[in-house]
């Protein structure tokens, strides 16, 4: 066993071992202790899937006895217990003595969590990149619906509306979207409305006319439509702060749009909620 691959872990060292280590490669870590028969008899395929998995998942040996904090905050009720910890959040688990065909596809999981998290940061800088591994997901598993949706978005960041689209149509034949098809569609909205001509052509217009209302309202469309929100935001922020009418109607409805596409969690979301609501109230 080459001893990077699987690591003893305590109280003491677990946030470096487990919640710091996670932020680079998956961790799974394995609560157990001595007296636990169960425990004992999951160690020599824990041993295999470390070696297996070597470079793709790292395995944390918890003993109970020496990690009873990390065991309370990991909600431990029983052992063994196996938690995957991926950017210091758990995101899967597993109890009791399994079988090596069930561990191997609890391994399997957290690579798979693992690549879709990285197939999601790369969609902005890129989209072709984060397209190959959703694509890849999908051919494992064809119903793969956060891997689907993510095909959604990384064509539509690719500038091919035309597959994004055609991905939206077939999540909305289910009858219903979920709430990451509900950002697809309202980003899929945003580069539908998108006005004519070119971004940077249009920024250099706005330089020369920094007061054209109707111009800033188009760059920050044109923004948004390829993925720069925050640079959308602010421009449809000051549109809202410095007038009346339509037009700063039709910047607060941007803005709503633009909040459709982003996460719930989005500190961008967050932030601007509160701005939006200042300016208007």
């Amino acid at each position: 066993m080459n001893e990077s691959n699987l690591i003893e872990t305590t109280d003491e060292t677990f946030e470096l071992d487990v919640l710091e280590r996670s932020r680079s490669v998956p961790v799974v870590v394995d609560f157990w202790a001595d007296w636990c028969q169960p425990c004992r008899a999951l160690a020599p395929l824990l041993e295999q899937m470390a070696e297996e998995f070597a470079g793709r998942v790292m395995v944390a040996k918890a003993n109970t006895d020496q990690c009873q904090q990390a065991a309370t905050e990991f909600g431990v009720s029983g052992i063994p217990a196996l938690f995957g910890v991926i950017d210091g959040a758990i995101i899967d688990g597993l109890q009791g003595a399994v079988s090596e065909t069930v561990l191997r596809m609890f391994f399997r999981r957290i690579v798979a969590a693992d690549e879709f998290q990285a197939a999601k940061r790369m969609e902005d800088s890129d989209p072709a990149a984060a397209l190959k591994i959703y694509q890849q997901m999908l051919d494992d598993d064809p119903e793969d619906l956060p891997a689907k949706i993510g095909v959604g978005r990384a064509s539509l960041a690719s500038g091919d509306v035309a597959a994004a689209t055609k991905i939206l149509e077939e999540l909305e034949s289910r009858g219903f979207l979920d709430p990451d098809a509900e950002q697809l569609k309202s980003r899929l909205t945003l580069a539908a409305e998108v006005p004519a001509g070119d971004l940077q052509e249009l920024q250099q217009q706005l330089v020369a006319d920094p007061g054209n209302v109707s111009l800033k309202i188009e760059v920050a469309r044109k923004q948004a439509a390829a993925g720069n929100f925050q640079t959308a935001l602010d421009l449809a922020l000051e549109v809202v702060e410095s007038t009346k009418g339509d037009e700063r109607d039709h910047a607060r409805l941007l803005m709503i749009d633009i909040f459709r596409s982003l996460p719930d969690d989005s500190p961008l979301t967050g932030e601007y909620r509160r701005k939006l609501a200042s300016a208007l109230y």
